[in-house]
């Protein structure tokens, strides 16, 4: 028999779009230290656990949430059949939504919407289905610049200075870059010619990719000869700020040598990964990246595969 958490309610007004309404959510439980195992249709931080248990009921396709109560971080789940698993995780709650879960009627509720649509209120208590993305469940992508870069999970950025260019072969300036891609024939870098200026910047960004709110392990070969500036990773939120999670600064030892970067990548809701590049003083110094990965889960797994490759290479 599960353990159940049940928890007290008391009504609360929320204001839903220009319209304020009154949803009095009662009844239903979260199961304590529970969690369905299944990966989340969406997730939203910031949130607590009946705002959890409102966004269930107005997303079409919602049946049940995890909830983690310390990191304030909801996930909706499309999969809560009567033959579902629950796997123990301390601080966890689970909670299907159809378990007693009530709220005073509106437009939204019950939920009028079908196919991938949130309800929303509008003026005079009407609704609106919004359409929403699910988030991308797929656990590897691999960016080897082959082919045309539009099938990168890292794309250009709108926001940047210049883009990313992809080559073949040696850079336009002669020595200033790699003389050949680390993997293929081609690579991606950027060009620090005129009309480039200090401090100009091409970013890559997974800003169009809905990633799990999971850890990943990202890694790519760099290389970065002569008077570069700086190649530089950010990660975290798209609704914040991102932080710098590794950089490398100027010419690098053995400089005609391509290096290999493993970065792990924190768990957060609305993951973005932004690969950044700035242009250094002068047009002597190409940044490049090659062998682009981006897989699920921690990089101490994936630097063990890497391990087991050189093992059977000697």
């Amino acid at each position: 028999m599960y353990s159940i958490l049940h928890l007290l309610f008391h009504s609360i007004p929320v204001v839903i779009s220009a319209c304020s309404v009154k949803l009095d959510l009662t009844g239903g439980y979260f199961q304590k230290d529970k969690i369905l195992n299944k990966i989340p249709m969406l997730d939203i931080c910031n949130i607590g656990p009946k705002k959890c248990v409102k966004e269930c009921m107005v997303h079409y396709g919602c049946y049940a949430v995890n909830y983690d109560g310390k990191n304030l971080h909801c996930e909706l789940l499309n999969d809560a059949g009567p033959y579902y698993d629950l796997s123990y995780r301390e601080g966890m709650r689970f909670s299907k939504i159809n378990g007693g879960w009530m709220q005073d009627k509106n437009s939204c509720w019950p939920n009028p919407c079908t196919g991938r649509t949130k309800c929303e209120t509008t003026y005079n208590n009407q609704y609106i289905c919004l359409p929403y993305d699910l988030e991308t469940h797929t656990d590897r992508f691999s960016c080897g610049f082959e082919t045309d870069t539009t099938t990168c999970v890292f794309q250009d950025s709108k926001l940047d200075d210049f883009d990313w260019t992809r080559h073949q072969g040696n850079t336009p300036s002669g020595t200033t870059g790699p003389y050949n891609a680390a993997e293929g024939l081609y690579y991606i870098y950027t060009e620090a010619s005129s009309p480039r200026e200090f401090g100009d910047k091409a970013v890559l960004t997974t800003e169009a990719t809905a990633l799990q709110a999971i850890t990943w392990c990202l890694s790519f070969n760099y290389h970065m000869k002569r008077d570069p500036g700086k190649l530089e990773v950010f990660a975290g939120d798209k609704s914040s700020t991102l932080t710098s999670i590794w950089v490398k600064t100027g010419v690098q030892p053995n400089q005609d040598q391509w290096k290999t970067a493993i970065i792990d990548i924190p768990k957060s809701c609305n993951t973005v990964i932004n690969i950044e590049g700035v242009r250094g003083l002068t047009y002597d110094g190409d940044i490049a990246i090659d062998n682009l990965t981006l897989n699920a889960g921690a990089c101490s797994m994936y630097n063990f595969i890497l391990l087991i490759k050189l093992i059977v290479r000697i």
